[in-house]
């Protein structure tokens, strides 16, 4: 009985011959076949670039949490300036 024909898509695919045999080498550890190995390891940097994307949100917004607190302060702090130049000028006033 004849195998199935693969139906997955294939992708001709150029590589430098030192990455070739580290990828070579990394399959052989792994106990599987080079296509398995770069499979792997792309999956593996779509799942880590997930954790990184959500780290990018989460830094968006405390860069906008951060923007928005620094804004309250400075406009907190010339408010107390203000309220210091007023008693000041109301002390000089009474003198």
């Amino acid at each position: 009985m004849a195998t199935p024909k693969q139906t997955d898509p294939q992708f001709k695919l150029r590589l430098p011959l030192d990455l070739k045999e580290r990828i070579e080498l990394a399959a052989h550890a792994e106990n599987r076949s080079m296509n398995a190995e770069i499979l792997a390891r792309l999956n593996a940097s779509f799942e880590t670039m997930g954790d990184y994307q959500v780290l990018a949100v989460m830094m968006q917004d405390f860069g906008k949490y951060f923007a928005a607190e620094m804004s309250r302060l400075t406009e907190e702090v010339e408010r107390l300036h203000s309220a210091i130049d007023r008693l000041e000028t109301s002390r000089s006033d009474k003198t």
